[in-house]
């Protein structure tokens, strides 16, 4: 509607000069933009001249991307706290299996101490089967009154090494523990 009044106003505008035209032409718009906004209600319009409906609209939209904010920072804060408790629970399992197996070369150590004490026949190396592990126990040639016994413990490819040196003398027996893990 505004384009077919401006095109009817032009030709006369012609014949007024164009600086004259021009004011003209602008405040016919205006008049025309006025009317326009006067069409709404007033309980359609807010404050801000904005219609009621696109502010309705604008809210519903700052809602979305709130809520959309949120739950990604809900989401990397799960991921994260998972991921801490995972190597954490990952770090606990290591030690526990290492500490089997410190136990694993002890009970190899012990299970040496008790052949050569009691002179039971056994080839070196040896291994026990202990729990979930393995033990691979070495004992030496006796030399000068003294025997190695070197005991490796293995579980689930944790290892931990054990080594006593086992002294014999005629007044006292006595052993001397020298640990290393792995």
């Amino acid at each position: 509607m505004i384009k077919k009044w401006i095109t009817n106003k032009l030709p006369r505008a012609k014949a007024h000069g164009i600086p004259r035209a021009v004011a003209k032409v602008a405040t016919a718009c205006r008049r025309q933009a006025e009317k326009f906004v006067f069409h709404f209600h007033l309980s359609d319009v807010t404050s801000e001249g904005i219609p009621a409906q696109n502010k309705k609209n604008q809210k519903g939209s700052g809602m979305l991307v709130m809520t959309i904010l949120l739950t990604s920072i809900v989401f990397i804060v799960v991921i994260s706290i998972s991921f801490i408790t995972f190597n954490r629970q990952r770090i606990s399992i290591n030690s526990i299996k290492s500490i089997q197996a410190y136990y694993a070369a002890e009970s190899g150590i012990e299970d040496g101490l008790l052949r050569i004490s009691r002179n039971m026949n056994f080839s070196s190396p040896y291994s026990l089967e202990i729990g979930k592990g393995i033990t691979n126990v070495e004992i030496s040639e006796m030399i000068g009154g003294s025997v190695t016994i070197t005991s490796e413990g293995d579980v689930q490819s944790r290892l931990r090494k054990e080594r006593v040196i086992y002294s014999v003398d005629t007044q006292k027996a006595s052993f001397f523990l020298r640990s290393s893990g792995r």
